[in-house]
């Protein structure tokens, strides 16, 4: 059921893919994966100023043509380049299986972080006051830091799979996948506490985890403008691995 949603909120494609499998050799894409991918999608696929491609969730529903038809041909109305005039069609073939290469990790990797004892950081201090949210909806990551650097009281909330929370959060953030809003909804305090949801898109999941929490009620809830990779590019702090998410 859950694929099938995703797949529900997917843009179509204008053309048909082919359903084969590709075949290419992921040890001669390594090379090239380093000087036109890494800078964006990390040396290991996790993700540095673009989405992680080493998320089971994307690996399970993407099929070899799509990426291969991305690195072809780009995403419009995103950074992702087109490449189909800059490698041949063999070295697409093995940047694909490469890619695809990354859809069994370790079982440890694919476990649900430990579920964190709280979720609002500074529990004991007072909820920050921003400013007027850019459309309703976008606090800039600048004030957002701002209010964790002097200890406000705010509840950080990861749209992404939990496997990007895990290689890069915003330190006390919790998961909320935007596929299961319902799981965090529950333990989140109704006091007004400030709620602010992010993701790398950057609006994207973060929105729809925030309009399903206004949509129950709470209204002091935010989407952070910049995203968490723009967020790491300011030098603001972050954390990674399985250790807890709030505090």
């Amino acid at each position: 059921m859950l694929v099938l949603w995703m797949r529900s909120q997917q843009t179509v494609l204008s053309v048909a893919l082919p359903g084969e499998a590709v075949t290419g050799d992921p040890d001669t894409a390594r090379e090239v994966y380093r000087a036109m991918c890494a800078a964006c999608h990390g040396s290991d696929g996790r993700g540095v100023t673009a989405v992680s491609l080493d998320n089971p969730v994307f690996l399970e529903t993407a099929s070899d043509a799509y990426i291969r038809h991305t690195i072809e041909h780009g995403r419009a109305g995103t950074p992702m380049p087109a490449f189909g005039t800059l490698v041949a069609p063999q070295q697409l073939d093995d940047l694909t299986t490469l890619i695809r290469g990354w859809a069994a990790p370790a079982a440890a990797e694919l476990a649900a972080p430990s579920a964190p004892h709280g979720v609002v950081v500074n529990p004991d201090d007072p909820t920050p006051a921003f400013s007027p949210l850019r459309e309703g909806r976008y606090v800039p990551a600048a004030e957002v830091a701002a209010a964790l650097d002097h200890g406000a009281r705010l509840i950080l909330l990861d749209a992404r799979p939990p496997s990007d929370w895990r290689a890069l959060r915003i330190p006390g953030a919790v998961p909320a996948p935007f596929y299961d809003v319902a799981t965090i909804r529950d333990r989140l305090p109704r006091d007004g506490t400030w709620i602010v949801c992010y993701c790398g898109c950057p609006h994207a999941a973060s929105g729809k985890v925030m309009d399903a929490l206004r949509d129950d009620g709470f209204e002091n809830t935010a989407v952070l403008d910049e995203g968490v990779f723009a967020w790491q590019q300011l030098g603001y702090p972050t954390a990674s691995g399985a250790g807890e998410g709030g505090r």
